[in-house]
């Protein structure tokens, strides 16, 4: 993915032999089967890997570490090993009626279309597609533009994009002064190709019938600060209901959580052992960073600045010094 990429690209031109494992069948990660074609198209990551690979950066795909390659086996083999394998956990909907079908996480959705788009060959009873369907799409961000697009492009019958958040000010509010990253509405190309947005709505349930989903449930929200936080208050009479055929969920998935790696844990740098736990333990010397959305809740453009920034111990236990 961006961050494991970015840190071999580093790694390799500071004069390091290094490999990636790919537990899909390509490289790419979240570039490759996470954004649309439409969005990034893949002939620009296939010549970057292409680069990558004439600079003798070796890449193993099909190896999913944990299952069909042990981590045994990268401490034999390697000095060090960088944690890059994004974050596939989904943030669910927990509701009533989430059972049903018809309801599906963004990325069970997204690299259905891109793995077409590369001349994978994929059964219509597997595909997931919008044709012909009233499609509610609920969050926003870019993962909820990205299926906005690609529902347009597959013909959908109509699309709404459902926010918890009220709609952000045109211009900078008063409590959010410069330096603050400016919260205000934005829109990308697949708002400006059509669908419906609302703003402060919450789901509270799905029915259907004969185990399909047929109908959102949902009420305006108003959102409140109480008790240094945030809360979502129900607006009354503001309940509605919709006709859907296709509802998809956009969350950002959520990190890994870094106890359940095989690693030693330590607060800076959670995957690298002390020096003195390495000192007495000498097969534990070989140490392990993470980068990315595998252990950091963050965006692409963070990732792959994260991933090009490797850390003070990681280069420490490559050299030495």
């Amino acid at each position: 993915g961006p961050a494991g990429l970015a840190a071999a690209q580093q790694l390799n031109r500071a004069g390091h032999w290094v490999t990636v494992f790919e537990r899909a069948d390509r490289i790419g990660g979240l570039l490759r089967y996470g954004i649309p074609e439409f969005k990034m198209e893949k002939r620009v990551l296939d010549r970057r890997l292409e680069l990558m690979e004439k600079e003798e950066i070796q890449f193993r795909v099909n190896a999913n570490v944990g299952v069909n390659v042990s981590v045994e086996e990268l401490r034999r083999e390697f000095d060090a090993i960088l944690l890059a394998g994004g974050a596939t956990a989904p943030r669910d909907l927990k509701i009533p009626g989430r059972e049903l079908r018809g309801i599906h996480f963004a990325m069970d959705y997204l690299p259905l279309q891109n793995r077409r788009c590369e001349g994978d060959v994929i059964p219509d009873e597997e595909f997931i597609t919008a044709k012909g369907k009233r499609v509610v799409i609920i969050g926003g961000g870019d993962t909820g533009a990205d299926c906005l697009g690609t529902v347009h492009r597959q013909g959908a019958l109509s699309v709404h994009q459902f926010e918890i958040l009220p709609r952000p000010p045109d211009k900078r509010a008063p409590d959010n002064p410069w330096p603050q990253w400016p919260v205000i509405f934005r829109s990308s190309a697949a708002h400006e190709e059509g669908g419906i947005r609302e703003f402060a709505v919450s789901t509270t349930r799905f029915s259907g019938e004969n185990g399909h989903v047929k109908k959102l449930h949902a009420h305006r929200v108003e959102m409140v600060r109480e008790c240094g936080g945030l809360d979502f208050k129900p607006v009354p009479g503001t309940e509605t209901e919709m006709d859907v055929d296709l509802v998809l969920l956009p969350p950002r998935p959520r990190p890994l959580n870094p106890t359940k790696l095989p690693f030693a844990l330590r607060r800076r740098n959670p995957f690298a052992p002390s020096r003195s736990a390495a000192s007495a333990r000498p097969e534990e010397t070989r140490r392990a960073v993470s980068k990315g959305e595998q252990i950091y809740d963050e965006m692409l453009i963070d990732v792959c600045q994260q991933g090009r920034v490797p850390d003070n111990a990681f280069r420490t236990t490559l050299t030495g010094l």
